[in-house]
């Protein structure tokens, strides 16, 4: 699989995108209190129609290199010191991925209403990262292959300076993607990562996704999950 292009459909993520936009503005805290809010924040979701369209290109590979915090993908390196908490040798493969998931400005209107657009925009690129791991899963049509969450610049410790490598093993312009300098991917609900697809369980800490990490922190963490997992294992003897 090379840049294939992965239309995703709105409508079975509206309910997942909803759950997570009630997340981001705070309204899970009193959902009857924010009610008002929330019905103006679905009307303006259908304001931009169309404009919500979640979409990615997606790659395989089945034999990337790994030393230590680095990846090597066609001879792009990749660093992120998640990287050093799973074995390489129970990896089946990696996909790399861009996913848009549209157009969410909203230049005429309330600042309130740009704010809803805004938030829409970061619930269903959520909510897109979570069918996208859903699709690769069903690829395999067996329980026993175990996908990870994403990795990419910004999350389980990747920096930024990672993106520009993504367009260099990914085409995004198949679905309209541009980036502009290092940091900057139009438009702007878009995000790049990895999932690695595995024989096992990755042995990855709790509080990764948001981890700032440090140079031995990853190796501290698999150390302490494998200790966990021993103990666990006595514990049933």
């Amino acid at each position: 699989m090379k840049d294939n292009v992965i239309t995703l459909q709105k409508a079975i993520m509206d309910e997942k995108a909803t759950e997570y936009f009630i997340k981001i503005c705070g309204f899970y805290r009193d959902m009857k209190k924010y009610r008002s809010h929330l019905d103006k924040a679905l009307q303006v979701r259908d304001k931009l129609g169309d404009r919500i369209s979640p979409k990615a290109v997606l790659s395989f590979f089945d034999k990337p290199l790994f030393d230590g915090k680095n990846l090597l993908i066609n001879n792009v390196k990749f660093e992120c010191l998640a990287f050093e908490q799973f074995d390489p040798q129970d990896l089946l493969g990696i996909y790399a991925y861009i996913l848009s998931a549209g157009e969410f400005s909203f230049e005429s209107g309330t600042m309130t209403e740009a704010f809803y657009a805004d938030c829409w925009g970061t619930a269903y690129l959520d909510a897109g990262r979570d069918v996208l791991r859903q699709y690769i899963k069903n690829l395999y049509h067996t329980s026993d292959v175990f996908v990870s969450d994403s990795f990419g610049p910004g999350y389980y410790g990747m920096q930024v300076s990672n993106l520009p490598n993504f367009f260099k093993i990914l085409d995004a312009s198949k679905i309209g993607v541009t980036l502009y300098g290092e940091q900057l991917m139009v438009p702007l609900k878009t995000c790049a990562g990895f999932y690695m697809v595995s024989k096992k369980e990755m042995n990855l800490g709790r509080d990764c996704a948001n981890c700032i990490g440090n140079q031995r922190g990853c190796q501290f963490c698999r150390s302490y999950s494998l200790s966990i997992k021993k103990i666990d294992s006595y514990s049933k003897i």
